[in-house]
């Protein structure tokens, strides 16, 4: 809210439920993204398993990785247009969806999924990456 502010130069929210507008939808968007990310992980590592009889190297465990980050932006491109929107809108997250199903098209919806996916993946090659150096 306080990013959104300083951007449009609008005052500051002074106000906790204006400081957290949106909050809701971006912890309900994170559950699933991870779930996403994780079970693709899976699935993806278990194919690389199958093709080739082996366990994935460093090499392939951080390919899946980047790609099991990258496909949760399926997911969290929305919630986050939609977090964003209701943060300049005002409105309640019922009211925004309800604006947004009218009002917006599947492509705005999507609008910044490229930058989006590779956020994602690389979050998701870094947390491979912290994961793997505590497993030891």
């Amino acid at each position: 809210a306080i990013k959104n502010a300083l951007q449009e130069g609008r005052p500051l929210p002074r106000r906790l439920p204006e400081l957290y507008r949106g909050m809701g939808v971006n912890v309900g968007a994170m559950l699933p993204i991870t779930a996403v990310q994780f079970g693709m992980n899976r699935v993806l590592e278990q194919a690389v398993v199958k093709y080739t009889g082996r366990k994935p190297d460093r090499a392939a465990t951080m390919g899946v990785a980047l790609a099991a980050g990258g496909s949760s932006a399926l997911f969290s491109c929305p919630a986050e247009f939609v977090m964003i929107q209701q943060q300049n809108s005002g409105r309640s997250l019922p009211a925004e969806a309800r604006h947004l199903a009218a009002t917006a098209g599947l492509a705005r919806v999507y609008k910044g999924f490229v930058s989006a996916a590779a956020a994602a993946a690389a979050g998701a090659v870094l947390l491979r990456v912290l994961l793997d150096r505590a497993a030891f």
